[in-house]
Order: structure tokens, then sequence, then C-alpha cells
């Protein structure tokens, strides 16, 4: 895996992607409890990070990240931009 990228289910790289909250200029990211037993991953905290902290995720996966920071917080100030590399 290279920076930037992450093996799609057909071997090809796919581009990652960052959720940023304009206003402030910090990145969506969180802390999520994985259940052993099913491999299901529950979100538990939703927070703004800087950069190096913030969630990287697949374009599909950065959208739902946003659209639930949009939910929560009624906050339209988010936007989706991909990772360097």
């Amino acid at each position: 895996m290279t920076k930037g990228k992450a093996e799609s289910g057909c071997g090809k790289a796919a581009e990652l992607y960052r959720v940023r909250h304009t206003n402030s200029g910090l990145y969506v990211g969180g802390y999520t409890l994985m259940n052993g037993g099913t491999g299901i991953v529950h979100t538990v905290e939703l927070q703004l990070l800087d950069k190096k902290h913030g969630w990287t995720k697949q374009k599909e996966l950065a959208e739902k990240i946003a659209n639930l920071w949009i939910a929560l917080t009624g906050d339209h100030g988010i936007e989706i931009e991909p990772t360097e590399g």
C-alpha cells in the first residue's frame, strides 16, 4: 500500500480522502470499537483532529462520514479532499 492509496477489491489502488471542517481547518476523526464476534465496527465518538490524526477513508465512506457530521451537528462547513501521494 502506498501513501494515499489503498487496495480495492479488484487489486487496483483506490484513492483515500479526508473529511475537513472548513471553519476550523481540522479533520474529522474519532474512536471506534469493533465487535470481535461479528466484525461490525461501531463509531463511538466523532471529533475534530489535526491532519495527522484525521481519518483517511475511501471516497464512499468519506462521503458517509461527512453526511453523518452534518446530520449530527447541522454544520455544513465540511468538505472531502483527496490525500496527497
